[in-house]
C-alpha cells in the first residue's frame, strides 16, 4: 500500500488540488441566495414589543426570515446537537451514518433509521424531494453534496432555520417562535428553545399545541435535553422549568391588532421585524370606548369612526384606529378611515385665522361681522342659521362662524391658503378656482392624518412634520424639508384662542401635579351632514377623531360638537 501511495503521490496530489480548485470556482463563481426564490412574513410588534401580527408569505405560509447572526447560539447549537452535531465537519453527507442506516433498514430489516444531515434535510425541502424512495435518497444525496460545493456552511444553516417545517402551514423557527409562544427568538427561555429544536424532525406528529403533539414533543425534548445537560453541565439549574406547563398557541390564536397600521406598513416596508410607534394598551383602550360609544349611539345611525393620537414631540402615532370595526363589512371596515379623504367642514378654519393673524389682519379681539352676505351668487348661512353681527375673532374662530372666515380667506387669498395646506403636506388639493371661498367651509377633503399633522403646528411652534408609525424612523432635518406654516407666535396665540372653546363632556386631561391641561380644540361638520370631525391640541398630544360612514352617507346626527367632540 506504501509503495502504491510513493508511485502514484504525483497523482493523488494532482487529483487533490484539480479537484480543490473545481470547488473553489464553483464556491465563487455568482450564485443566487439559496432563499432566493423564498418569500417570507414580516412580524409587527407595539412600541414595547408586544406581537401584533404575523402576516404570511405569497405562498401562505408563516415563514418570517432571520439572518444566522440574529438566532442565539444557544438555539443553533441545541439544534445541532439533536439534528447534526458533525454538522461543520461532513461534506454534505454523514458517509457513516449512511452505512448504518443502510444496514439498519435494509439489510438487518430492524426498521428505518434516519441519516440525514441537515445539509440532506435542506435540499429535500428545497427541491420538494420524496426521499422515500431509492431514487429520491439518492438524488438527495448527490444534491447535499453539489449544495456543500456551492455554499459555505453558515448559509446552509441559516437557510435550514428559515423554511424547516414546524407543523401546519409554519416555515422557519423564527415564525414557530412567534406563533407558538408569541415571542421572538432573543426571548426564548431554554426549554422553549429546546422545544423548536425537536419539532421538525417530526412536525406533524409533535406539534405543541395539541395535546398528543406535546406529549410526543415533551419525549424527544427529553433526550435532547439529556445531551444538552452532559454538554453544558451548569444548565442542571433549570430543570424545573422542564415539568412546568407551557402556554403554547396555534396559528389560530395568532393576535391580529391595529389591522390598519399593519396592512399600510406592509405595503411600504420590507424588513422581517417591524416595531411600531403604537402603545398597544391605549390603543386597545381606544378601541372599546369607540365600541361602547358606537353602541350606545347606534340608534341614531352612528356606526363608524377613526382616531388618530400622536404625540408632538416625536410625531409619533401611539394609536391609530382606521374604524370600529375592520371585519364588519356593512360599514366597509376595512377601509383606512386615518388616511382615507374626506371633506374636511370647518375643522381647516383654524388656519385661516392663522394666516389672518400672521399677516396682521386679526388679533384675538377684531371685531369681526357676521352678517347676511353675498359673495357672488353663494350667500352662505350658518349652522344655526342665524347671525351674530359684530363678533370677536376668537369668538367667530370658537363658535365656527361662517362668514367671518370665507371674508378673512379673501383678504388671505384663497392661493395662499392652499399654498400653506401644501406646505403641511396635504396632498391632491385641487385649483383655487375649483374651491373658491367654499374653502373656508370645508369643501377640501383630508385626512385624519393630515389634520393630525396640521394641528401639531399648534405644539410645535407653528411646523408640521410627517407623522411616524415606526419606532426606527428618522427625523428629517430642517434643511431637507422646511415645513414652517406660520410663527411661533401665531402658533402660540391660536391655541390660545382653541383653548376657550368649552371642552368636552368628560374630557379632563390633568398634569402630573394634577392642574387641569389647557386642550385647544375645534370640530367640523361637511357638506349635508356626511362627517363630522373633532380635533384638538393638549399637552404633547394631538387627538383627532372623525365619525362618518366610508359610503358618503349622510346623517343629520353627524355634528362636530356632539357626534365627533363627545
Amino acid at each position: 500500500m506504501l509503495n502504491f501511495f510513493k508511485k502514484y503521490a504525483k497523482n493523488i496530489i494532482a487529483f487533490i488540488i484539480i479537484c480543490s480548485v473545481i470547488v473553489l470556482i464553483i464556491r465563487f463563481f455568482p450564485r443566487p441566495k439559496i432563499l432566493n426564490d423564498y418569500t417570507f412574513s414580516k412580524s409587527f410588534f407595539s412600541r414595547d414589543g408586544k406581537l401584533l401580527r404575523v402576516t404570511v408569505s405569497y405562498d401562505d405560509k408563516y415563514r418570517v426570515f432571520y439572518p444566522l447572526n440574529e438566532i442565539p447560539e444557544q438555539i443553533q447549537q441545541a439544534v445541532l446537537l439533536y439534528e447534526d452535531k458533525n454538522f461543520y465537519f461532513h461534506i454534505g453527507i454523514n458517509p457513516i451514518s449512511l452505512l448504518r442506516a443502510i444496514k439498519t433498514t435494509f439489510i438487518s430489516k430492524n426498521g428505518k433509521q434516519g441519516a440525514s444531515t441537515i445539509t440532506m434535510q435542506t435540499v429535500r425541502i428545497l427541491y420538494n424531494l420524496n426521499t422515500k424512495t431509492v431514487v429520491g435518497k439518492l438524488k438527495q444525496i448527490f444534491l447535499a453534496l453539489w449544495l456543500e460545493m456551492r455554499y459555505s456552511k453558515k448559509d446552509i444553516l441559516e437557510a435550514y432555520f428559515n423554511i424547516a417545517p414546524y407543523g401546519y402551514n409554519i416555515e422557519g423557527i423564527g415564525a414557530a417562535s412567534l406563533i407558538y409562544f408569541n415571542k421572538r427568538l432573543k426571548d426564548l427561555e431554554l426549554h422553549e428553545q429546546l422545544t423548536l429544536a425537536v419539532i421538525p424532525q417530526n412536525p406533524n406528529i409533535r406539534r405543541p399545541s395539541l395535546k398528543t403533539g406535546f406529549e410526543k414533543m415533551k419525549v424527544a425534548r427529553k433526550i435532547l435535553y439529556d445531551k444538552w445537560k452532559k454538554k453544558y453541565p451548569q444548565s442542571k439549574n433549570k430543570e424545573h422549568f422542564f415539568d412546568m406547563p407551557m402556554d403554547i398557541k396555534s396559528p389560530k390564536e395568532l393576535p391580529f391588532y391595529v389591522p390598519h397600521v399593519v396592512n399600510y406598513l406592509n405595503s411600504k416596508i420590507n424588513k422581517n421585524e417591524i416595531y411600531t410607534t403604537i402603545d398597544l394598551k391605549l390603543q386597545m383602550l381606544f378601541e372599546q370606548y369607540i365600541k361602547k360609544y358606537i353602541d350606545r349611539n347606534s340608534s341614531l345611525g352612528i356606526k363608524n369612526a377613526s382616531v388618530l393620537l400622536v404625540n408632538t414631540k416625536t410625531m409619533q402615532a401611539e394609536v391609530a384606529v382606521g374604524s370600529a370595526d375592520f371585519f364588519n363589512n356593512d360599514i366597509l371596515g376595512q377601509i383606512d378611515g386615518v388616511r382615507a379623504k374626506r371633506m374636511a367642514g370647518s375643522v381647516l378654519k383654524t388656519f385661516i385665522y392663522g394666516l389672518a393673524l400672521e399677516n396682521g389682519l386679526i388679533c384675538p379681539t377684531t371685531l369681526l361681522k357676521d352678517t347676511f352676505h353675498y359673495f357672488s351668487i353663494y350667500a352662505p348661512e350658518n349652522s344655526d342659521r342665524q347671525f351674530a353681527g359684530p363678533v370677536f375673532a376668537q369668538d367667530a374662530l370658537v363658535n365656527s362662524r361662517n362668514i367671518p372666515a370665507i371674508k378673512l380667506l379673501q383678504d388671505i387669498g384663497i392661493e395662499t391658503f392652499l399654498n400653506l395646506l401644501k406646505t403641511a403636506g396635504i396632498t391632491k388639493l385641487k385649483s383655487a378656482e375649483h374651491y373658491g371661498v367654499s374653502a373656508a367651509i370645508g369643501t377640501i377633503d383630508v385626512s385624519v392624518e393630515e389634520v393630525a399633522k396640521l394641528y401639531s403646528s399648534l405644539l410645535n411652534g407653528g411646523k408640521t412634520e410627517e407623522i411616524k408609525y415606526v419606532m426606527d424612523d428618522k427625523k428629517e432635518s430642517d434643511t431637507e424639508s422646511d415645513k414652517t406654516i406660520f410663527s411661533k407666535e401665531t402658533a402660540f396665540i391660536l391655541f390660545d384662542m382653541l383653548s376657550h372653546n368649552p371642552a368636552p363632556q368628560n374630557f379632563n386631561i390633568k398634569d402630573k401635579y394634577g392642574n387641569n391641561i389647557k386642550v385647544a380644540w375645534k370640530t367640523g361638520t361637511s357638506y349635508c351632514f356626511k362627517d363630522a370631525w373633532a380635533a384638538g391640541a393638549f399637552g404633547d398630544y394631538v387627538l383627532v377623531v372623525w365619525v362618518g360612514n366610508f359610503s358618503g352617507e349622510s346623517n343629520s346626527n353627524f355634528w362636530g360638537r356632539t357626534a365627533a367632540g363627545n
